[in-house]
């Protein structure tokens, strides 16, 4: 046995297994989202664009940003969970939020709890302004008798682009931490002893 490997007791081996299957579960779905944004909500967005269909474009990526701010959150939570576990894999993986936990929370309260977790503030902070100066507007004033859909469309036209640039930034943040824990978790294998060849 080499002095960098450990031989897992009942308990470590079965904390390092729950930690797998989590693992798995996790990048999965992971890839899952980015195949939906990229198989059906791109050629959706193709479609809505060659007919000028802006506001419907704004729409659609607003709920893409919510959803990839969460799944970003979630990353987090998860690599935070798992490092507890694979540091002396005494401690079994325990993630106490679900994505049900934020099913009822607004883009502002989402962006407010990644800044509790993402270290790039350029990125909250433009998230914020996105939020705060764009969304609202097109959330909750789009039929709003001081505005026209033809004016709310020409608007959309010129900040769409704003928002596919802050989803290629939050589908690439969240790739760079499950890259990382994909690191971190081929090497705990390699320190494990007797863990099969082949197990993810």
């Amino acid at each position: 046995m080499k002095k960098s490997q450990k031989k897992l007791n009942k308990k470590g081996q079965e904390n390092f297994d729950k930690y797998l299957e989590e693992y798995k579960k996790h990048t999965d779905f992971h890839n899952k989202v980015l195949l939906k944004i990229r198989d059906e909500v791109y050629p959706r967005i193709k479609l809505l664009f060659l007919s000028h269909y802006y506001i419907e474009i704004v729409l659609l990526l607003n709920q893409t940003i919510e959803l990839l701010v969460l799944k970003t959150i979630r990353s987090y939570q998860f690599i935070i969970s798992g490092g507890l576990t694979l540091s002396k894999f005494d401690t079994i993986l325990s993630i106490e939020t679900t994505d049900e936990t934020y099913s009822k929370s607004t883009l502002g309260n989402l962006i407010f709890e990644l800044d509790k977790y993402c270290n790039d503030k350029s990125l909250i902070k433009d998230l914020k302004s996105y939020n705060s100066s764009i969304r609202n507007k097109f959330v909750h004033h789009l039929l709003d008798p001081k505005y026209s859909l033809a004016s709310m469309n020409a608007e959309a036209e010129k900040v769409y682009k704003t928002a596919s640039k802050l989803i290629d930034r939050l589908a690439d943040l969240n790739q760079q931490i499950l890259n990382e824990e994909e690191e971190r978790k081929n090497r705990a294998k390699k320190i494990v002893i007797d863990y099969p060849e082949g197990v993810m």
